[in-house]
């Protein structure tokens, strides 16, 4: 992926908040160093990184789930196959 991944909105704005919350803190108190633009935007991406993997994360452990899903069916029925042919011939 290029710098075009995707940052849903409220993430977006929490890092804006905090941002924002440097400059002022900057004002205040001499130990506070501020990002650039290059550095803001940098912090983006990697929460957009981050979000993308949390993302791929749950999306792979759902495609998990519902595969054991479907084995779990598929068992079942080839379990009530075989008893519907184990009783024909009782």
């Amino acid at each position: 992926m290029g710098d075009d991944r995707i940052l849903p909105q409220q993430q977006g704005t929490e890092i804006e908040m905090w941002v924002d919350q440097r400059i002022s803190d900057a004002a205040k108190y001499d130990n506070v160093e501020l990002l650039d633009e290059g550095g803001v935007f940098s912090l983006h991406m990697l929460a957009a990184r981050i979000y993308a993997a949390g993302w791929n994360d749950g999306s792979r452990a759902e495609s998990e789930r519902m595969r054991g899903a479907q084995r779990r069916r598929d068992e079942a029925r080839h379990a009530a196959a075989a008893d519907t042919e184990g009783q024909g011939h009782e």
